[in-house]
């Protein structure tokens, strides 16, 4: 009804009125308040930060021999796999200086891979190589005096003074150790189901460029592939001496995983990344049409930008088909969606889930 109400002819006020049920006069004033909104709020709509994230499309687990490492006697049905995730960071030389952190986070979409070492581990660093050579001085004063007042012999009716002063150092020398700063921190998310990695700008280390993450995880014997969910952000302090966090940059990905040498997971790993790549390229194929069945009119566009109406149509409609594990093939917010578009998110489904059913239950 709200979408039809917006189809019709009629002045500013009209439309409104129809969408919100108001008189002639309130919605005339409602408009108003509509249009300035939509005008000085453009930052309503999504941006992209300044910071670029880039990753594998799939990678290899490499199975751990059962005496490699220090980690115990696994439980029967059990196997280690080890994977290595290459994350590219590019930071524009604007921005460069104003990075406060780099988070990365790895999770098995299934939850069926569970985290059982990791690197890096967390580090800490100080701008100071060694320690510090500290030297202490106390001073001490000694003062003595006596004084002679009238009536002595020596000085009759007189006053008489003398003194002597003593000044003694005593210095003291030790070491201090210098003062540590977080370079590196890293550890376990959702009950050790995922994995966390924080980076901080240090003159030992600079956040750009490619970087090497490894996780060691515990699967069943039988586990075969799975997807990870990756997602990076850079953020900076929105002032010099504030504590507040705003976002630089902000990237998701899945990557496939395979068990090494087994030709069937990597022919399945690779079908996902070859619909997953299909999916998008249909998206950005048809995503003038799409921006237009969301807003077919200003008015729905203004609307939708103060939340009085909401579209059939995600405006993120990509992000929740690619990390919506329940999805089915009948979906009422994809339903909308062109043919060609709603086709290859049916082919994506098929392989995403012919993928995850080599992640043997945990």
């Amino acid at each position: 009804m709200l979408g039809m109400s917006f189809c019709t002819r009629g002045t500013v006020a009209e439309k409104t009125s129809a969408l919100l049920g108001l008189s002639r006069e309130a919605s005339f004033a409602r408009t108003c308040l509509v249009l300035i909104l939509a005008v000085s709020f453009p930052s309503l709509l999504p941006a992209q930060g300044p910071v670029a994230f880039d990753t594998d499309l799939l990678v290899a687990a490499e199975a751990l021999p059962q005496n490699a490492g220090n980690y115990g006697v696994l439980s029967a049905g059990k196997q280690l796999v080890w994977t290595r995730l290459r994350i590219s960071t590019q930071i524009p030389f604007n921005v460069s200086s104003s990075v406060n952190e780099i988070t990365f986070r790895l999770q098995a979409s299934s939850g069926n891979m569970k985290v059982v070492d990791y690197w890096p581990r967390t580090e800490v660093v100080s701008p100071i190589d060694g320690n510090i050579d500290v030297a202490h001085t106390d001073y001490q004063h000694q003062y003595f005096s006596l004084q002679a007042i009238g009536g002595s012999p020596a000085v009759a009716g007189g006053r008489a003074v003398a003194g002597r002063e003593n000044t003694s150092a005593v210095q003291q020398t030790y070491q201090e150790r210098p003062t540590l700063n977080t370079q590196v921190s890293s550890g376990t998310i959702d009950r050790a189901r995922g994995v966390y990695f924080q980076l901080r700008p240090s003159p030992q280390m600079t956040l750009e460029g490619g970087r090497d993450f490894w996780v060691l995880w515990e699967v069943s014997a039988n586990w075969k592939a799975d997807l990870l969910d990756v997602s990076a952000q850079a953020t900076a302090l929105k002032a010099t001496h504030s504590q507040k966090l705003t976002s630089l940059g902000y990237r998701r990905f899945l990557v496939a995983v395979y068990q090494a040498q087994d030709e069937k997971a990597y022919q399945n790993a690779c079908r996902y990344v070859e619909f997953e790549g299909k999916l998008r390229q249909s998206a950005s194929a048809y995503d003038q049409v799409i921006k237009h069945q969301r807003t077919p009119t200003p008015w729905h566009r203004i609307a939708q930008s103060i939340d009085l109406i909401e579209s059939e149509i995600p405006a993120q409609w990509l992000d929740y088909v690619l990390y919506n594990k329940e999805l089915g093939y009948i979906d009422s917010k994809t339903a909308k969606l062109p043919v060609d578009v709603r086709v290859a998110i049916l082919d994506y489904i098929d392989q995403r889930q012919a993928l995850l059913q080599l992640a043997s239950v945990y």
